[in-house]
């Protein structure tokens, strides 16, 4: 564990790895996926690491600034401060000055997606649209790409399946349905 990091779980289903991380939206995972084609290969881990942070660096690691530049999902809700408030705040609105205010709460929206060389019955499962990176993580991973597409599993409507309750908004730094 490293220092200021929270203790995690693997989980691996018929040889393949599961990862967790915020679900980012499509600007989101261009960054990232420029970022990575930019980082490379390194000769050792400890040179390639810090090379790692410093590619990585235009990459946001706080939540606020996620939220900002749009590069994550986000579900808000009013608190029941925000729904005394409702009318003072219309569709379009910056969210940041309604938690702030105590009006809204927010969570990190969660994706789990398996890692790209997993078999692809896997992510015909999950998503109609095809997804493909700017970028390759490895040299060894391009024929694996070639011959497995993987699928778009940043669309909204698959990192949130279920219906929303009213109030509870999944977007982008976008309050619009909330006052719907």
């Amino acid at each position: 564990m490293f220092a200021g990091e929270h203790r995690g779980t693997h989980t691996a289903r018929f040889g393949e790895i599961e990862q967790r991380g915020i679900a980012l939206t499509p600007k989101g995972r261009a960054l990232y996926d420029r970022l990575l084609g930019e980082a490379g290969v390194g000769k050792d881990n400890l040179t390639h690491q810090r090379h790692l942070q410093e590619v990585f660096s235009p990459f946001p690691d706080s939540e606020f600034l996620l939220r900002q530049q749009g590069l994550a999902y986000f579900r808000y809700r009013l608190t029941p401060a925000g729904e005394a408030h409702r009318q003072a705040f219309r569709p379009g609105d910056d969210p940041q000055p309604l938690i702030e205010r105590g009006w809204s709460s927010h969570n990190r929206l969660f994706m789990k997606t398996f890692c790209r060389s997993a078999p692809p019955g896997f992510f015909s499962l999950t998503s109609a649209t095809r997804y493909r990176p700017a970028a390759t993580a490895t040299p060894a991973a391009r024929p694996l790409r070639r011959r497995w597409a993987v699928r778009s599993m940043m669309s909204l409507p698959f990192i949130n399946r279920r219906k929303s309750a009213v109030n509870d908004v999944a977007v982008c730094c976008k309050i619009s349905t909330l006052l719907a």
